[in-house]
């Protein structure tokens, strides 16, 4: 072929890669804007993530000062299981039957509130107390002198053991009950509660566990 017959060849490539060129710059350009595009979503994504963060703490917050609030309210309370319900009985009565075998007389004026409350099975009584440490000293003495209904006035042939405990909120009833399955699991020795705050010991001369969320019951593994 002779040399007229190369030359618009070579113009042809020519005006190809200046096409290519200009592809590739707009490419770079269209790059450049994904890329601030990209750091941009990126940036808001991470303000967002934290601003996320900082409301579940908070949310978390709230949630366990309400909980607080909540079992302060009923610090002065005793929740007892194991009274028989019958009809016509007198709640304070049966209060102070069971000051008086414990080594704890309650007077009337010791009492703010007493009552039944509904439970898993049958219903438990509920006292309040007008001083926390009356109720302290009674609850403190009805646990050690482990009674029973026989020996506050009800049949022997029915006869069953009287619990008197700090009266937890829902929620810290539930953590209870995990912490007394892993007590049992592990073989620690105690679990009790103290002021309604959940305590745990794995033999009578360990440290003591106190146990006030989830996350405490790790002490157990």
């Amino acid at each position: 072929c002779s040399k007229h017959c190369i030359m618009p060849t070579t113009a042809e490539l020519s005006r190809q890669i200046e096409l290519l060129r200009a592809d590739l710059a707009e490419m770079k350009n269209s790059l450049q804007v994904h890329s601030q595009l990209y750091e941009s979503v990126k940036s808001r994504n991470e303000e967002l993530s934290k601003e996320n963060k900082e409301l579940r703490d908070e949310s978390k917050q709230l949630c366990n000062r309400l909980a607080a609030l909540e079992q302060y309210s009923r610090l002065n309370n005793v929740e007892i299981k194991g009274i028989p319900d019958t009809k016509g009985e007198n709640c304070l009565a049966i209060m102070q039957a069971i000051g008086e075998k414990v080594g704890c007389p309650v007077e009337p004026t010791d009492i703010d509130v007493v009552h039944r409350v509904p439970a898993k099975n049958g219903s438990n009584i509920i006292a309040r107390f007008c001083s926390r440490t009356k109720k302290a000293d009674f609850a403190s003495k009805a646990r050690k002198a482990r009674i029973t209904t026989g020996v506050i006035g009800f049949r022997k042939e029915t006869e069953k053991p009287v619990f008197v405990n700090d009266h937890l909120t829902p929620e810290n009833k539930r953590l209870f009950a995990q912490a007394l399955e892993l007590k049992k699991a592990k073989n620690w020795k105690h679990l009790w509660t103290d002021s309604c705050v959940i305590k745990a010991r794995k033999s009578d001369d360990s440290r003591v566990f106190r146990i006030r969320e989830a996350g405490h019951l790790s002490v157990f593994q």
